[in-house]
């Protein structure tokens, strides 16, 4: 398998500003988890996935997400590569694109590229979304000018879209040694692992992506919160990539709350318990104040703690039950807040009409006894 020197994470950057590792960070534990997790890993020998934990740390790149994946070249060496999906996440934070990648080359075209006749190759054009016009029109042109459907598509596609081929040779498909076919990878054809490699060419041609380093930087991110390796101890407990995901940012999560509170000063500790505390005290004698405050002539928006006992003081909703939905909430208050605006208004007891009686003494008495 070639790849160009672009496609490739260089690893010349020291590990003291490689954070998403750590300088704690086992590699021969992360080796092992490099051989499970990371697409691929289950091929490499014991001393690639070490040498792929040892790059992995020099280059920052998160192996977990499928992003970023290693394999030995012909001689031996480790190689990390930026994967597909990386690739696809990055050109769509710009623009959107469609794929056309049905034409295979023709035996003359295989030829011309450098290829054998044997060898699997396809067109891949990638159109973007703001090249969609352009497309459009000289598409127009070309059936005016007589052109076939097929013909004027073409043509359109090689005015306004990106193009590549995308190949695999015979050699990587047939083990001469064993002499039977190569499996392709997991849940592909080789087509489509060619047509993959044509559309990584294609989006590096439309879009201006970010440096290898960038693009390593970013795979750590989680629908915007950072990750580290810590993170994803674990997560290959998950089948699907999405829950793998998922679970990481969780992680990062209650990674960061602990490191949030280790940081705290006493003071700030008590003031933060003083004030759960506050959270879920009974509210009899709570003061509300108005929706809005005014402070040194600006408009603040009203405390949400207030304005949660102010609602459940004046709709009479059980001072219990809002405590268990402070509780239920995990102590965010605005949640608890939308649930106690859910919660039906139980009805007023009406007080219970008065009862005549005799006002002598022994009634009083009686009364006043019992």
């Amino acid at each position: 398998m070639r790849t160009s020197d672009e496609d490739k994470l260089t690893v010349s950057t020291p590990p003291a500003i490689a954070p998403h590792y750590g300088a704690g960070e086992d590699i021969a534990n992360l080796a092992k988890r490099i051989q499970i997790m990371m697409p691929g890993g289950d091929k490499l020998t014991t001393s690639q996935a070490m040498a792929a934990a040892s790059a992995a740390v020099l280059s920052d790149a998160n192996l977990f997400r499928g992003e970023v994946y290693a394999y030995p070249d012909v001689k031996g060496n480790l190689v990390l590569v930026d994967g597909y999906k990386l690739l696809v996440r990055e050109a769509k934070r710009q623009c959107d694109y469609t794929v056309y990648d049905d034409i295979a080359l023709t035996q003359e075209e295989k030829i011309a590229q450098g290829l054998k006749p044997e060898d699997i190759a396809f067109w891949v054009y990638l159109l973007r979304d703001d090249k969609k016009g352009l497309y459009t029109q000289e598409l127009r042109e070309a059936k005016e000018f007589g052109l076939g459907y097929r013909e004027a598509k073409l043509e359109a596609l090689n005015f306004a879209a990106a193009k590549a081929v995308g190949y695999i040779k015979k050699t990587e498909t047939w083990s001469k040694r064993y002499k039977r076919e190569i499996d392709p990878p997991k849940n592909m054809t080789w087509p489509d692992k060619a047509k993959m490699r044509g559309l990584k060419k294609a989006l590096r041609m439309a879009y201006a992506l970010p440096s290898p380093r960038e693009i390593a930087a970013r795979s750590w991110d989680v629908d915007g919160t950072q990750t580290t390796a810590e993170d994803w101890q674990g997560v290959e407990l998950y089948t699907s990539e999405a829950e793998q995901e998922q679970a990481a940012k969780r992680n990062a999560w209650g990674r960061e709350r602990i490191e949030e509170s280790a940081a705290l000063t006493e003071d700030e500790k008590r003031g933060r318990m003083k004030r759960n505390v506050e959270l879920m005290r009974d509210p009899v004698d709570f003061d509300p104040i108005a929706e809005e405050e005014v402070i040194e002539g600006e408009v603040m928006d009203i405390d949400p703690a207030t304005r949660f006992w102010s609602y459940q003081r004046q709709n009479d909703i059980d001072p219990e039950v809002a405590r268990a939905l402070i509780a239920q909430a995990g102590g965010d208050i605005d949640s608890a807040f939308e649930m106690l605006q859910a919660q039906e208004t139980p009805p007023k007891l009406e007080q219970p009409p008065l009862i005549d009686v005799p006002a002598d003494d022994q009634t009083v008495n009686a009364l006043t006894e019992g």
